[in-house]
């Protein structure tokens, strides 16, 4: 189904980047990997569309009281839900540590507000986006400047439907 999720372990938090389309997929696919999302430490959400955020139900099913990192531009009605389910909504305004290693972009302003999660390695950054809605090239010239190193890797989704070969 449409959707993405990623669980990042490996750095001094635990961290749930999106929660894909369906709760019933979303459990399902937790289930299946045996990964405990009771332990999960913080929560980001790239962006707010459905096939990122749809199994938040599921998660708070298994884990609240949490930071839940979004771009600061999600609606209101979006943040009350967040806030309702147990959860702490924090706004991403622009480039800031989540832990050790790990950062957000903060948001990328664009038509659809979003935000990516760099994670800082030895070799270099690798790049965990959402859907990537502002266009990769540029988010990447942007974390290229912001964070003053290569970029090694990029994951995630890249919407490069309808785009020419370069």
């Amino acid at each position: 189904d449409w959707g993405f999720s990623v669980f990042i372990e490996g750095v001094d938090k635990r961290v749930l980047c999106d929660t894909g389309t369906k709760q019933d997929i979303f459990e399902s696919n937790v289930k299946k990997t045996g990964i405990d999302l009771s332990k999960t430490d913080i929560l980001v959400l790239s962006h707010e569309h459905g096939d990122h955020t749809g199994g938040v139900p599921a998660f708070v099913r298994m884990r609240t009281a949490i930071p839940v990192i979004m771009p600061h531009s999600f609606t209101s009605g979006f943040k009350g839900r967040i806030s309702d389910f147990g959860l702490k909504p924090v706004m991403a305004d622009g480039p800031s540590i989540i832990c050790s290693h790990l950062f957000t972009t903060g948001e990328f302003d664009f038509q659809i507000a979003e935000q990516a999660l760099v994670l800082d390695t030895h070799d270099g950054l690798v790049v965990i986006t959402g859907c990537a809605h502002p266009g990769i090239t540029d988010m990447l010239k942007k974390i290229r400047a912001d964070f003053g190193k290569e970029i090694r890797m990029v994951v995630g989704g890249l919407h490069l439907m309808n785009k020419t070969e370069p």
